[in-house]
């Protein structure tokens, strides 16, 4: 996806009275030597961001967050 284009669906926000067109839901995690991170985004509106100083350690907690959440 060409960064312009990322830009307009997630950080610009959609005019007044509008709704945006932007990304609904979505997972993007990474793990590497001693972190990993998740960032995932619910169709509900949710956003549940989880960082950790522990290689493959965040993914696990997402899951049971957006289990709880219902997601």
């Amino acid at each position: 996806m060409k960064a312009e284009t990322q830009k307009r669906l997630v950080v610009v926000p959609p005019p007044t009275g509008q709704t945006s067109g932007g990304i609904s839901s979505g997972m993007f995690a990474g793990n590497d030597a001693g972190a990993s991170a998740v960032f995932a985004m619910t169709s509900a509106g949710y956003t549940v961001i989880v960082l950790a100083n522990v290689g493959d350690a965040a993914q696990p907690v997402a899951n049971r967050i957006l289990k709880l959440i219902g997601a």
